[in-house]
C-alpha cells in the first residue's frame, strides 16, 4: 500500500497535528512527530508569539504539561488541543498559602479589556503590584507601557496599587486605553 496516511507506523513516526489555544482563544497548528518532546513545541510557540517561554504555562485536562514529554506519552491524538496561558505575574511562590485556598493573599484572576473588547487575563496575588501586570500585558501587545493607562470604574490605576488596595475580587475587570496625546484647541 503507498498510502502512508492510512497506515499507524509503530514508535511515533507518523506525525500529528497539535493545537495550542491561547487565553484569548486563538489557535496555533503545530505538525509532530509523536516521540517529538514538547519543548521544541512550547519553544516554536513562544517563538511565534514573540513571548519568553519561561512566563508561560502549558496544560493538558488541567494538569501542567512537562516539557520532557512527548506526544505519545501523553496519549495526545491528531488535533489534540493544549492550553497556554501567562504564569503568574508576581506574588508569592506556588507553596505559600497552597493549602489554604481562601488565604488572604489566595490568587485571583483579572481581566485586562482594551479598547477594541479584546480581554487578556492574568492570575496574580492580591498583594502583586500592578506595575508587575501593566509591563507583562505590554510586552504581550508589543506596546510600551508608558503608551498606556490602566481604568478601574473610569479611575486611573496607579503602578503602585495591588489588587487588595483596588478591592479587586477574582474575573474583576480593568481597561487598558492608549494614552491620548494633545489636547482641546
Amino acid at each position: 500500500m503507498s498510502d502512508t496516511e492510512d497506515k499507524k507506523p509503530e514508535g511515533g513516526a507518523e506525525p500529528i497535528t497539535i493545537r495550542v489555544k491561547d487565553q484569548n482563544g486563538e489557535e496555533t497548528m503545530f505538525k509532530v512527530k509523536r516521540s517529538t518532546k514538547m519543548a521544541k513545541v512550547f519553544n516554536a510557540y513562544a517563538g511565534k508569539k514573540g513571548i519568553d517561554v519561561a512566563s508561560m504555562r502549558f496544560m493538558l485536562d488541567g494538569e501542567a504539561v512537562d516539557f520532557d514529554s512527548t506526544p505519545e506519552a501523553l496519549d495526545l491524538e491528531d488535533n489534540d488541543q493544549i492550553d497556554c496561558f501567562l504564569q503568574q505575574v508576581g506574588g508569592a511562590s506556588d507553596e505559600e498559602g497552597a493549602g489554604d485556598a481562601k488565604t488572604e493573599d489566595a490568587p485571583i484572576t483579572i481581566r485586562v479589556k482594551d479598547q477594541t473588547g479584546e480581554e487578556t487575563m492574568f492570575k496574580i496575588k492580591k498583594s502583586t503590584k500592578m506595575k508587575k501586570v501593566f509591563e507583562a500585558y505590554a510586552s504581550r501587545k508589543g506596546v510600551d507601557v508608558a503608551a498606556l493607562r490602566f481604568l478601574l470604574d473610569g479611575e486611573r490605576i496607579s503602578e503602585t496599587d495591588s489588587p487588595k488596595m483596588l478591592e479587586l475580587e477574582d474575573e474583576d475587570q480593568i481597561d487598558c486605553v492608549l494614552q491620548q496625546l494633545g489636547g482641546c484647541l
